[in-house]
């Protein structure tokens, strides 16, 4: 026996070729022999073909050949060879290995040649199967052949079957003493490690473009100026890099509040078209749409820009601003700072100092500062929406609030104030137009007028614009009229005076505001064209739920009113409301003071006074049973001096007689004297005299 130079399996000595990898061993490559001068054993066909039987999951089981019915006498075959055709065999077994999954995949579409096995460089030999072959791919575990054998059950063509060459899918080791030579045993295939190894490969390239995609390539977030100080009302131009080109990312305020910006250069947005390999930007299907809202679309080189506007409701200190990606976890992350109007810190840029070389001349020495990066603009209105009202319809005063209109930034900003005034002409502005020296702030009032308008809900938005052109600053106003609501209590008032008396005292009103802010006016309606009564106040502004007391007085005109009963009414109003007190006058005739001595009314020669000092005379007087009130009465008296009554005035209930007492000082009796009673209705007078003439 000698040992293969190829393969390192026993072979015959004499034998031209290797039985197991087919190789002709050098010693022998200069022999030449044909199959012809082989003889061969013919095999009986009744007799049992040799079967190789394998099992799932292990390797291909020994080919068992009958030893007591076949013997098959091989010889070396007549061929010749170089080295350099065995050096062509093997590159060729090299590359049908380096094929991998692909040999075996083509090698199974077509059936084997009668499920033989076959050996590289051994010609066919009619009734004798080849030996150190592999049975073909064409039938796995559990499958019946055409043949109808069991799985990997083969026969031995019973007719010479053409000559077949392949290569051997794996290298057959050498066998052992142990083993029969009929039996062949696989290894591992070369084309399972190299797609591990290709798997091994995909997998590390692509965790190191993640790796690289999350940490050098993060997302960042800038402002364009470098500066994060803004002011309320403010814009912070935002800039974002190395997103996803062609993704969209959402910004969000101090990790909730959806973010809206209100400018940005247009960008193109990429549609993604779905592949084997992954997800693939088609920059065939974009299109050009300036962004808006609060999600962002990137440009194709990752980048985005746009304008936060800062909100006047914000809170002053640090904020910040997060854009994440929406088709992966990348984010990044912007701190800035609010800060009240006239407190924004100013900045000295980084690098920037005073040259101090001496070949410089001292003229161009120069400190240059900068200040924040906020543009010179309006940068808020605050607040942005007022409501105005509730006022009553019909309200005469302006309901006004005050307004704060702020710029950012340094330098004169001219501003102008607009709205629709066809349809809001009850709105009002102390000033449309003017100019702020920023950063800085003006004040305007904002004012409405009800006068003319009917109860209901109004409202205009006031546009602020700029002179630089930046976007203008909306002013929302909403005006509420309510329909008026009076009420005046007592409803009713009652006077009582008698004709030619006093006036009855006044009385009093009280009107009371059930509604919104308003105006309220009473009047009256009385039956008489003659204004006997008087209203003390007459109007007013009411606020809601306020009352006022209204005095109602009789005039003076009333005391020359004929007896009887004097009706009318007192209207308040308030807007759409009114409400009535009605009033009545009741008018009684004078009681009547009645003389009852002296009668006639003359006293002439009346008794001396005990001193002699003067006449002492007395009168009568009563108030009449048919009188309906009580009277009063005065006494008075003309000519003599010093005459004295007692009682001089008293109160009398109708029937009450008086017994006044008169005393007349001495006199010369020349002089003409008259004594007087005064009642409500009527005046009693008396003719005085001595009685004799004293000469």
């Amino acid at each position: 026996m000698q040992r293969c130079e190829f393969c390192g399996s026993n072979i015959p000595d004499g034998a031209s070729f290797c039985g197991h990898c087919g190789h002709t061993p050098r010693n022998a490559a200069e022999s030449l022999t044909s199959a012809g001068g082989f003889s061969t054993i013919g095999l009986d066909e009744q007799e049992t073909r040799p079967t190789v039987d394998t099992f799932q999951g292990q390797a291909p089981m020994q080919a068992q050949l009958g030893q007591d019915h076949h013997t098959i006498l091989m010889q070396d075959n007549a061929a010749t060879g170089d080295d350099e055709q065995d050096e062509d065999e093997e590159e060729r077994r090299r590359r049908a290995a380096l094929l991998g999954l692909a040999f075996p995949l083509a090698t199974g579409m077509q059936p084997g040649a009668a499920n033989v096995p076959m050996v590289q460089g051994m010609p066919q030999i009619g009734h004798v199967p080849s030996v150190a072959g592999t049975p073909g791919p064409g039938l796995g575990p559990g499958q019946m052949g055409t043949s109808g054998a069991p799985p990997w059950h083969y026969d031995a063509p019973t007719s010479p079957a053409p000559p077949h060459y392949a290569p051997p899918l794996h290298p057959h080791p050498p066998h052992g003493p142990g083993t029969s030579p009929g039996t062949t045993s696989t290894g591992p295939s070369g084309c399972l490690v190299a797609l591990i190894v290709g798997l091994i490969t995909i997998v590390i390239l692509v965790s190191s473009i993640a790796a690289i995609s999350f940490t050098v390539l993060a997302p960042a977030l800038s402002t364009l100026s470098g500066a994060t100080d803004v002011l309320p009302g403010g814009v912070l131009p935002l800039h974002g890099d190395h997103f996803l080109p062609g993704s969209s990312a959402s910004l969000v305020l101090d990790g909730s509040q959806p973010l809206e910006f209100i400018d940005t250069s247009s960008s193109t947005r990429f549609a993604y078209a779905g592949s084997t390999a992954g997800l693939a930007l088609d920059a065939t299907s974009s299109i050009r749409a300036p962004m808006a809202g609060t999600t962002v679309t990137v440009k194709n080189d990752g980048s985005f820009d746009v304008k936060i506007r800062i909100n006047s409701s914000w809170s002053l200190g640090q904020h910040t601003i997060r854009a994440t990606e929406k088709v992966t976890p990348r984010s990044a992350v912007l701190t800035f700072t609010i800060h009240e109007p006239g407190t924004l810190p100013t900045a000295t840029p980084a690098g920037d100092a005073t040259p101090t070389a001496t070949d410089t001349p001292a003229s161009a020495t120069a400190t240059p500062t900068a200040t924040s990066g906020t543009q010179t603009a309006l940068s808020c209105v605050n607040p942005n929406a007022i409501t105005l009202g509730p006022v009553s319809e019909g309200y005469t005063q302006l309901a006004t609030k005050t307004i704060t209109l702020c710029a950012s930034g340094t330098g004169t900003v001219k501003w102008v104030a607009t709205w629709n005034a066809s349809q809001a002409p009850w709105l009002q502005l102390s000033n449309t137009s003017g100019q702020i020296q920023a950063p800085s702030q003006q004040q305007i009032s904002v004012s409405a007028a009800a006068s003319t308008l009917k109860a209901g809900n109004y409202s205009a938005t006031v546009t602020f614009n700029d002179s630089q052109g930046d976007p203008a600053i909306n002013l929302s106003v909403t005006f509420t009229v309510q329909a008026g609501c009076i009420t005046a209590t007592p409803n009713t008032l009652n006077f009582t005076m008698t004709t030619g008396g006093n006036a009855p005292p006044a009385q009093t009103v009280i009107a009371s505001n059930c509604g919104a802010l308003g105006n309220w006016s009473a009047s009256m309606q009385l039956q008489t064209t003659t204004q006997w009564l008087s209203l003390n106040p007459g109007s007013g502004i009411l606020n809601s739920r306020a009352t006022r007391s209204v005095s109602v007085v009789p005039t003076s005109i009333a005391t020359g009113l004929k007896p009887g009963t004097y009706t009318g009414k007192l209207l308040f109003v308030s807007g759409s409301s009114l409400a009535t007190v009605s009033v009545t006058l009741n008018v009684r005739p004078a009681p009547v003071l009645i003389l009852e001595t002296p009668q006639p009314p003359v006293f002439n020669g009346c008794p001396s006074d005990p001193t002699g000092s003067g006449w002492i005379c007395y009168a009568s007087l009563n108030s009449s049973q048919n009188n309906q009130t009580s009277l009063t009465w005065t006494a008075s008296s003309t000519g003599v001096p010093n005459i004295t009554f007692s009682p001089a005035s008293d109160t009398m209930k109708p029937g009450q007689t008086d017994r006044v007492k008169i005393f007349v000082p001495k006199n010369n009796c020349q002089i003409p004297t008259t004594l007087s009673f005064k009642g409500p209705g009527n005046t009693i007078t008396i003719t005085w005299s001595c009685g004799q003439v004293i000469g």
